[in-house]
């Protein structure tokens, strides 16, 4: 650990207030004393050279310590590498250095201390988890196949193929092939790779939330697991009563209304667009058997004002910026919802809208959820090429030389954050009802950009959901409003530039869609669009 690394935590711990006295050393203090009052983890590395740097007898050891520190940022360590970001000319584009084309790392970042990674045996024993039973030929058409997801530690997860029978056929074919060749190609990731970062729920909430920021700003998918080997089949197999209860404590009443998407009409028996069908909560459950159809319903309202669980409510800086400022423009301030599937379901590729990073917790069931991770050899204009082919494609793999997929299965106790602007696709093989919110932090600003900006270009046929794109600005100036409040953080220049940029330049971040419906009004001004738009609000 460079000297410039442990300011950072220092900084990022007590403010930048005389972080320059604080840090140095008391007569006779051992390190462990000296890490105690920094109160850094006990392990945090100091090598014998920062160690001597740290002494207070020396000759103006405060600038001696700023020296130090401006020198080693005029020298960086490498950034962490990421798929590329549109070459554009917004100001943003001239933070894409020669050592990082891509311009999805924040840079230079605090060190982060040694992963809690789930603990692995030398020859573990071998593990499967079927989740075929109790669901084939009760839940799905016993003509079903079966598909093994090995994982990158040599355990099984085998689930159905997704079946419909019409006229003696399979009319999901296309589905299963499709996720067959993702099985057999690429499996399960169970231990991080440099897309996918495991963590342990058990770890020190402080150092979790920190690695947490630092790997969503450099575009990375947080797992938060204790691991396949903690899963007992009984935990990832459908149980009404179960869920009904967990439904309740959301005050999600079955006869509540709601739109169902079905897997039978959006197949290719149907030869007409899918238009989502109204139900009830509880006509819903009730046709969990029912082997003629499998549906989802994308948006289970539920109770809490707030859909962050609150162990994480620390990364929410937009809940932070409406917290301390006056302001009266409406924002996004995202509550949860729910996401309740019937076994058998399939969600194509698609990148959720506006730009932010999206927070996923089981309640009951599991998943197979699917990343993109374009290659780092493309050009930025390729990688939104691509993610659009798979987004209006739906179906089928990248060639090797574009990107690959990681996949996850997740289910009770687990959690997933995922990066702004990932494009992903989800496999339900059980029923399952899992909630989920989103929110920004001000470290991914430079992937919130990226991420509005593919909805500018091509926001028609990348995203499932609706735009709300005045409340996002909206949200974006009560950020930038927040800043000078926000001591706490250490601010990067590359999201600080973005945050500008989307603030400044707002016509080139509206989604694409709602700029078209917009322009329809007499006397348009893209200036007032915050006064035009609907959704959840809050006013300040």
């Amino acid at each position: 650990m460079k000297l410039s690394d442990l300011v950072a935590l220092v900084i990022e711990k007590h403010g930048h207030h005389n972080y320059t006295g604080r840090m140095l050393r008391e007569p006779n203090e051992t390190k462990e004393q000296w890490i105690q009052r920094q109160e850094l983890l006990a392990d945090t590395p100091i090598s014998e050279k920062v160690w001597k740097q740290l002494d207070r007898t020396g000759n103006n050891p405060s600038n001696y310590i700023r020296n130090i520190v401006n020198r080693e940022k005029r020298s960086p360590s490498p950034p962490s590498p990421g798929p590329s970001v549109p070459e554009t000319s917004h100001p943003g584009s001239s933070l894409q250095t020669p050592s990082d084309p891509s311009g999805l790392s924040v840079q230079t970042s605090p060190i982060i201390s040694t992963f809690s990674l789930p603990v692995t045996e030398e020859n573990p024993p071998h593990i499967c988890l079927d989740l075929t039973e109790g669901v084939k030929g009760v839940m799905i058409p016993s003509e079903a196949t079966e598909l093994v997801w090995r994982t990158n530690l040599g355990n099984e997860v085998k689930t159905c193929a997704p079946c419909l029978i019409a006229e003696g056929k399979n009319i999901l074919q296309k589905d299963e092939d499709h996720l067959r060749n993702l099985a057999e190609k690429f499996g399960l990731t169970e231990a991080t790779t440099e897309n996918l970062i495991f963590f342990s729920p058990d770890m020190d909430l402080n150092t979790l939330l920190h690695n947490i920021r630092f790997h969503v700003a450099n575009n990375h998918v947080v797992v938060v697991t204790k691991g396949l080997k903690e899963k007992k089949q009984e935990n990832v197999q459908f149980d009404k009563r179960k869920l009904q209860r967990f439904l309740e404590e959301d005050s999600v009443l079955e006869e509540r209304p709601v739109q169902a998407h079905s897997m039978f009409l959006k197949s290719d028996y149907i030869d007409a667009p899918e238009e989502p069908q109204n139900t009830t909560i509880g006509a819903f459950i009730n046709q969990f058997n029912d082997k003629s159809d499998a549906q989802f319903i994308l948006d289970v309202p539920i109770a809490q004002a707030v859909g962050i669980p609150s162990k994480y409510i620390r990364l929410d800086d937009l809940a932070s910026a409406v917290t301390n400022t006056a302001r009266s423009q409406k924002v996004l301030v995202d509550k949860a919802w729910g996401l309740l599937h019937q076994a058998n379901t399939f969600t194509c590729c698609h990148h959720d809208c506006d730009g932010k990073a999206t927070i996923i917790w089981p309640v009951t069931g599991a998943k197979l959820w699917s990343f993109f991770f374009p290659s780092r050899s493309l050009s930025a204009t390729d990688v939104h090429q691509v993610q659009r082919e798979l987004c209006e494609n739906k179906l089928g793999l990248p060639a090797s030389e574009k990107g690959h997929f990681e996949t996850i299965f997740i289910s009770d106790g687990d959690l997933v954050i995922q990066p702004p602007g990932i494009v992903h696709q989800v496999f339900t093989p059980v029923p399952s009802y899992f909630k989920g919110s989103s929110f920004w932090t001000f470290d991914s600003l430079h992937l919130t950009r990226f991420s509005r900006e593919l909805d500018q270009l091509y926001g028609e046929s990348t995203t499932n959901v609706d735009h709300a794109d005045e409340l996002t600005l909206g949200s974006l100036v009560c950020m930038a409003l927040a800043l000078p409040m926000r001591t706490d953080l250490i601010l990067y220049k590359r999201p600080m530039v973005a945050l500008y940029d989307m603030i400044v330049n707002r016509e080139q971040f509206m989604s694409k869609t709602y700029i078209e419906l917009t322009a329809r009004k007499e006397n348009w001004d893209i200036k007032d669009l915050h006064e035009s738009g609907s959704g959840q609000t809050h006013d300040l």
